[in-house]
């Protein structure tokens, strides 16, 4: 596996479970970081985007697979204002934690498969062939995957803290 697929697949997302994991602060920071960093990394790791038959159809579907998936990790999440100064903050718990990691093993395992398995590789290469996909479709479909996942987590995010009101008074 390559390094820009192994920073895809574990680091991105490690680094996203270590600043969303427990009560945090919902920071401008904190929003912004995901949209910076795929405006940096996705000219640098993006093979070629393939604009025509079903490479795009399933560019398509990586894209939508990663908002769906992000969209669910936000469920995952709850969004409050802090009592005491109004902040909004975000808590994110073992379900949340657990919809990472198996996203981000099924993509390592596809890779390690794809790069290892004499029999994956040869049904992979015979559904790309099949299909009139390049292999370059089917890498941009995986990246977009990861990128639009953490896209529309963080932009679910966004509309819910505006949203989000401050937790009622614990009962005495």
């Amino acid at each position: 596996m390559s390094l820009t697929m192994w920073i895809g697949t574990l680091v991105i997302p490690v680094a996203v479970l270590l600043v969303d994991t427990g009560r945090r602060r919902l920071t401008t920071m904190r929003m912004a970081r995901p949209i910076v960093l795929t405006a940096v990394a996705v000219p640098f790791v993006m093979p070629a985007l393939d604009l025509h038959g079903r490479g795009l159809g399933l560019e398509f579907l990586g894209t939508l697979a990663g908002v769906l998936l992000g969209l669910a990790a936000a469920a995952l999440m709850r969004v409050e204002r802090d009592g005491g100064s109004g902040t909004a903050m975000t808590v994110a718990g073992a379900p949340y934690v657990a919809l990472w990691v198996l996203v981000c093993a099924a993509r390592a395992l596809f890779a390690y498969e794809a790069d290892n398995s004499r029999s994956f590789q040869r049904e992979l290469g015979r559904f790309l062939v099949g299909n009139h996909i390049s292999p370059s479709a089917l890498a941009d479909a995986i990246l977009f995957l990861s990128f639009a996942m953490l896209m529309a987590q963080r932009g679910a995010l966004f509309v819910r803290s505006r949203r989000a009101t401050a937790p009622a008074p614990a009962a005495a």
